[in-house]
C-alpha cells in the first residue's frame, strides 16, 4: 500500500481530474481522507484503499461523462473546414467518441493503475521475526523469515510503516504486474541481516541487503559505517515511468544521515548528506528541471530545514554555520536550493528539534512545507505543526498554523512548559525563514500568517 499526497498525486494514479475525483466522493464516497485545515485542504488517500473503490465502482469502458463531453466539444478539436451539417457534424462526434473511447480502453489496460491490481503482495503482517505477505484477500503468499529480534508482532503496523517514510513498502518496481515488497530493518546487533532489502513478488531476494559503508566527517570528527537505515520513499520517475527508492540511513547515535537514491534493480545513484534526519522526500520541478525535495531537522540551528537537487544528480551536502555540522568530506558541491525554518517556543521549552515532515510541490515549482516540532526522538511525530507557502522563486508568502499547534500551546501553557498564550510574539517567531545563497544565509522576509479557523 502507498499513500497519495494531495488530489495531483491521487488523480495521477487513477488517471483522472480533480473536478472529477471531487465529484466522485461527494456523489459517490470515492474514499479520501482529510487532516489539519478545515474543508479538506490536507487531501491524502490509501492507494489500495482507491484501487479497491475503483474496481468497484468503475469498469474498463467507463468514462465520466463531463471529462467526454468536455473533450468531444472542444472548438479546436473540430477539422479547420468545419462539418457541413448537423447530420456530419453529429457523424464525426460519434466518430470522435469512439475514438476516445477506444483510447480509453487501451490506456486503462496498460496503465500502472491496472497493472498494480493484477498480481503480487497486496497487504502484510509481521510475526515473530517472519514477514508475511498477503493477497487482496488476506491469504498468505509467502513468508520470509529474518533472525532478529526487529521485526516483532506490534513493531511495525501497517498505519504507519506501510506509507511513504515508513519501513515497509509494497511497489510495483517493474511495471511488471507485480508488487515487490521494501523493508527495512535496522539491528544494531545484527547488521548481517539489516539493511534495505529489496524481495520480489515471490518472495527472492532481488538484491542482497543493502547497508553502506564508508566514513564521513562533519567539522574535525569522523563518523563510520554500517549506516542502518531509518525511512523509504518508493517515487515515479515521471521521465523514464520507472521507479526511484530513496532511503535515508542513519548512524543510530549521532546526527549524520545520508540519503541514497536507487533504481528499481537495487543500484545506487546518488547521496545527500544531512546534518540531522531526513523525513520527508518529494518529487517536483525546480527552474524547469527535475527536481528532488528533501525535508530535514537542522542540527546546526535545531530547526527544520528543506534541500533542493537534481534529481539526476543527488550530491553533496548542506551548508552550515557551526563548524561542527558542516561536512567536510562530501566536496563542495551544495543543494540548489536550502531553506531553514527557526525553532520556535515548543521546541524549545522541550529541549526539542524542528522538522519538515512534509512537502507539497505544485506544477509551477510553489512549495509548501509542513513543519512540526516537539521532543527529540526517532520515529517522533508532532501535531503542533506550520505550513509554509513558498513561490518558485523561494520566497515566503505565508505561514499558516494548523489546529495542532493551536491546541498543543494550549496544552504547553496549561502544564506550565510554556509561560505564555500563543499570540503575536509567536506569530513573529516563524520567521525568519534562511535561505542559502553564495555570501551565505539571507533572512526571507515575513508572510503573512493565517490560523485555523482564522482565530
Amino acid at each position: 500500500m502507498a499513500r497519495l499526497q494531495g488530489w495531483k498525486e491521487i488523480g495521477a494514479h487513477v488517471g483522472k481530474s480533480v473536478r472529477t475525483l471531487q465529484r466522485w466522493e461527494r456523489e459517490y464516497g470515492f474514499p479520501v481522507h482529510r487532516v489539519g485545515r478545515e474543508g479538506g485542504e490536507i487531501v491524502w488517500a490509501d492507494s489500495e484503499e482507491v484501487d479497491s473503490w475503483f474496481r468497484a465502482h468503475i469498469s474498463a469502458e467507463q468514462q465520466d461523462p463531463a471529462e467526454t463531453a468536455t473533450a468531444a466539444v472542444k472548438p479546436e478539436d473540430a477539422p479547420l473546414g468545419g462539418f457541413s451539417d448537423h447530420r456530419e457534424r453529429g457523424a464525426g462526434i460519434a466518430v470522435m467518441v469512439a475514438l476516445i473511447a477506444v483510447v480509453v480502453g487501451a490506456l486503462w489496460w496498460v496503465s500502472p493503475f491496472r497493472r498494480r491490481s493484477i498480481d503480487g503482495p497486496v497487504n502484510w503482517r509481521i510475526a515473530g521475526g517472519t514477514f508475511q505477505a498477503l493477497d487482496a484477500q488476506g491469504a498468505l503468499l509467502w513468508a520470509r523469515h529474518f533472525d532478529t529480534t526487529v521485526l516483532a508482532a506490534g513493531a511495525f503496523t501497517p498505519e504507519v510503516d506501510g506509507r511513504q517514510g515508513g519501513r515497509v513498502l509494497l511497489h510495483d518496481l517493474d511495471g511488471d504486474a507485480r508488487n515487490e515488497v521494501l523493508l527495512l530493518i535496522a539491528d544494531r546487533s545484527n547488521p548481517g541481516v539489516s539493511g534495505l532489502r529489496i524481495l520480489n513478488s515471490d518472495g527472492s531476494d532481488r538484491v542482497p541487503a543493502v547497508l553502506p559503508g564508508g566514513e564521513v566527517r562533519f567539522g574535525d570528527k569522523s563518523w563510520a559505517g554500517p549506516w542502518f537505515p531509518y525511512r523509504e520513499w518508493v517515487l515515479q520517475d515521471d521521465a523514464t515511468t520507472r521507479a526511484l527508492i530513496y532511503v535515508a540511513f542513519i548512524h543510530l547515535n549521532e546526527f549524520p544521515t545520508v540519503l541514497v537514491q536507487f533504481d528499481a534493480a537495487g543500484r545506487e545513484r546518488g547521496r545527500y548528506w544531512s546534518n540531522g534526519y531526513v523525513e520527508s522526500v518529494a518529487h517536483g520541478s525546480y527552474r524547469g528541471q527535475r527536481a528532488v525535495y528533501v525535508g530535514a531537522t537542522n542540527n546546526d540551528t535545531k530547526g527544520a530545514s528543506l534541500a533542493i537537487l537534481p534529481r539526476d544528480h543527488l550530491h553533496g551536502a548542506p551548508p552550515a554555520v557551526d563548524a561542527r555540522y558542516r561536512c567536510t568530506s562530501c566536496g563542495s558541491e551544495m543543494p540548489s536550493e536550502f531553506l531553514i525554518f527557526p525553532r520556535r517556543c515548543i521546541s524549545i521549552a522541550c529541549a526539542g528539534t524542528a522538522l519538515v515532515e512534509d512537502i507539497q510541490v505544485d506544477e509551477v515549482g510553489g512549495v509548501r512545507a509542513l513543519v512540526t516540532e516537539g521532543p527529540e526522538g526517532v520515529d517522533a511525530r508532532h501535531t503542533a505543526a506550520v505550513w509554509y507557502t513558498l513561490s518558485p522563486e523561494m520566497r515566503v508568502t505565508e505561514a499558516f498554523l494548523t489546529s495542532g499547534l493551536l491546541l498543543e500551546h494550549r496544552a504547553e501553557r496549561s502544564s506550565g512548559i510554556l509561560d505564555h498564550s500563543l499570540g503575536a510574539a509567536d506569530e513573529r517567531s516563524l520567521f525568519p525563514v534562511l535561505r542559502w545563497t553564495a555570501e551565505g544565509f539571507e533572512r526571507l522576509l515575513s508572510a503573512p500568517v493565517a490560523r485555523q479557523g482564522g482565530n
